[in-house]
C-alpha cells in the first residue's frame, strides 16, 4: 500500500470513531474512490498489450527460460506452472514461465 493510502486508510478510521466526522468521510471515500479509479485505468493499461495466457511445449517453455528441453523435463515436477493436459503430455504456463524467469534476474 502506498502511504498516501495508508494515510487515508487511518484517516478514515479515526473519523469513524467520531459522530461528527461525517462531512469529512464523504471527501476521503472520494479521495480514495479517485485512487481506485487510478489503480484499475493502470492494471488495464498493463494488462491491455499483455500477450494472453498459452499452455507452451516444452520446447517453447524451454526457450523461454534459457534452458535445455531435458531440463524442462527433468524439473517439471518442481514448477508449479507445469500442466498435463492427458497423459504422456506436458505442458507449461506462459504466465507462470514468465514470473519464474523475471524471479531468475
Amino acid at each position: 500500500m502506498s502511504p498516501r493510502l495508508a494515510l487515508i486508510a487511518q484517516r478514515i478510521s479515526e473519523v469513524l470513531a467520531r459522530p461528527e466526522g461525517r462531512a469529512e468521510l464523504l471527501g476521503l471515500v472520494s479521495l480514495l474512490s479517485a485512487h481506485h479509479s487510478e489503480a484499475l485505468a493502470r492494471i488495464f493499461e498493463l494488462t491491455e498489450h499483455a500477450e494472453p495466457p498459452r499452455n507452451l511445449t516444452p520446447d517453447e517453455a524451454a526457450a523461454v527460460l534459457g534452458v535445455t528441453r531435458r531440463w524442462m523435463y527433468e524439473h517439471a515436477h518442481e514448477l508449479e506452472c507445469t500442466r498435463r493436459p492427458s497423459p504422456g503430455k506436458l505442458r507449461f504456463d506462459s504466465v507462470g514461465l514468465q514470473r519464474l524467469r523475471d524471479s531468475r534476474r
